[in-house]
């Protein structure tokens, strides 16, 4: 009973304080300066996996000070430096990043020719963040290299899927509810350090409102391959990452987005909780138009506050007119009659 309540704590805390970073992060990348366009062609934050960050660590600061084992403990440890490390690569990605060389093919290619890019450097720290994960959870020399190989790729898995807005964070969903229902109480208290980052960003993901970037997707990325080290056998480890190795693959040869928009299920699935583009196309020209509408309504009355004046002056000018000339008739009247009146005299 403890452990399910210091579960639902950590959920809770997670999501609460994941909710409180994202409006504090989303501000400091555009103070930053740290925008790009997205998909549609619309500029928003990128970076936005360093609010996942904070709620991590002080889940993971909860759970160690709630638990005694020393093999939790060192679970714990190891998923924290994992997802820092990441973390770190991805942020330096997302500040530093060149689009002109993309996929990971594209990225070992530029560092065989002595040529480090963004994407290269997350190749070497992931696979030595992976082997260092793997020297802690395995005693043998295979065991270390697939836990290692697990890690990394996994780490670059789920970056595959982040180019449309909260596909990535749906594939990581999937995955982690699988692995969550296949594990311990103990193992789902680690799992619930990360997952509340997740569902608390989906809403800012979907609507396109800002990119997690690489920030967010290594954090989301190297925990599956942690979590698949640090709870499964070496089979289960194995058949992973051989399914990670081949959607690599056919991410080298296919575009993920065309695979999902030729397949009428996928595409509803990857159509959930975001605005479809055409809508979201016509509500900008609806926009525009209002705008449009509204400059010129102004326009309109000024005017017509222009003619309004110009109409007033002149009949303020006419009523001058006729005042001048009645006081000119009544000065030749008045003199008429006193010319008359002295003739009389």
């Amino acid at each position: 009973m403890y452990n399910y309540l210091i579960l639902i704590m950590i959920l809770c805390i997670g999501t609460a304080i994941t909710l409180i970073s994202i409006p504090l992060v989303n501000d400091m990348l555009i103070n930053s300066g740290l925008v790009r366009n997205n998909y549609r062609g619309e500029k928003i934050p990128v970076g936005m996996g360093i609010s996942f960050i904070p709620p991590i660590i002080i889940n993971a600061i909860i759970l160690l000070y709630c638990n005694v084992n020393i093999e939790k403990k060192l679970n714990i440890a190891i998923l924290l430096f994992a997802v820092i490390s990441m973390a770190f690569v991805g942020i330096v990605d997302d500040v530093l990043g060149n689009r002109n060389v993309t996929g990971l093919k594209g990225h070992i290619g530029s560092l065989f020719k002595g040529k480090l890019t963004t994407g290269g450097l997350k190749a070497i720290l992931g696979g030595f963040v992976g082997l260092c994960v793997g020297a802690t959870v395995s005693d043998n020399l295979l065991g270390i290299i697939v836990a290692g190989a697990v890690v990394a790729l996994s780490t670059n898995f789920i970056n595959l899927f982040d180019l449309r807005p909260a596909r990535a964070i749906k594939v990581y969903l999937v995955i982690a509810l699988m692995i969550f229902l296949f594990s311990t109480i103990n193992q789902k208290e680690i799992m619930a350090i990360i997952l509340p980052v997740s569902w608390a960003y989906f809403y800012y993901d979907a609507k396109a409102k800002s990119m997690m970037g690489d920030s967010g997707s290594n954090v989301l990325g190297v925990s599956i391959g942690v979590f698949i080290v640090e709870f499964f056998d070496i089979k289960i480890q194995i058949a992973w990452l051989l399914f990670i190795v081949f959607i690599h693959i056919l991410t080298e040869k296919y575009s993920i987005s065309k695979i999902i928009d030729s397949n009428k299920v996928l595409t509803f699935i990857d159509q959930l909780g975001r605005e479809n583009i055409i809508i979201s196309k016509i509500n900008k020209n609806i926009k525009m138009k209002k705008r449009h509408n509204r400059n010129k309504n102004i326009i309109v009355d000024e005017i017509l506050s222009s003619e309004i004046k110009k109409q007033n002056n002149r009949i303020m000018k006419n009523n001058e007119k006729k005042i001048n000339k009645n006081i000119i008739i009544d000065e030749i009247l008045s003199s008429e009659v006193k010319k008359q009146n002295n003739l009389e005299e």
